[in-house]
C-alpha cells in the first residue's frame, strides 16, 4: 500500500472554502479572540461559537462589541438548531454552551488591560485559546 504526500501548499491552491474544515467540536472550551468585533477576529469568533466554544470578544468600543456578540450569538443558535449534530444528539443549548461575551478592552491603555484581566480573573475560568487579533 503506498501513500502519497501530498504538497502542503496544494490545498492553497483548491481554492476558497466556505466556514471552517475542521470538525472538532470545542464543548466546555473557553477563547479570547482580541478585537473580535470585526473583521478576521470577528469570523474566528463566529467560527469558534459555532464549534460550542464560549468566546469572549474583547473590543475597544463595548456598544459596538455587544452588537456583534448578539449578532454572532444570534447567528451561531440557528446554525447550531439546523445541524445535524443537534438534531442526532438533541443537545440543549442552555448546557452546550453560554455563547458570545464582551468585555472592553483598549490595548493601548495598559489600565484598561489590566481591568480586563481582573474581570476574567474573576469568573475563574481556565482560558483554553487566546488569538491576538487586534491592532493595524
Amino acid at each position: 500500500m503506498s501513500t502519497t504526500r501530498r504538497n502542503p501548499i496544494s490545498k492553497f491552491f483548491l481554492g476558497p472554502m466556505k466556514g471552517s474544515e475542521n470538525p472538532k467540536q470545542l464543548d466546555n472550551h473557553v477563547a479570547v479572540v482580541t478585537g473580535g468585533n470585526r473583521g478576521i477576529g470577528k469570523e474566528v469568533a463566529i467560527d469558534l461559537a459555532s464549534r460550542g466554544c464560549n468566546v469572549f470578544i474583547l473590543c475597544r468600543d463595548l456598544d459596538r462589541g455587544r452588537e456583534t456578540a448578539k449578532e454572532i450569538n444570534l447567528s451561531v443558535n440557528k446554525f447550531i438548531e439546523k445541524s445535524k449534530i443537534f438534531l442526532e444528539f438533541n443537545l440543549n443549548l442552555q448546557t452546550r454552551r453560554n455563547g458570545v461575551v464582551p468585555l472592553k478592552c483598549d490595548l493601548s491603555s495598559m489600565a484598561s488591560v489590566r481591568k480586563c484581566c481582573e474581570s476574567l480573573l474573576k469568573r475563574k475560568i481556565t482560558i483554553n485559546f487566546l488569538v491576538c487579533n487586534a491592532g493595524k
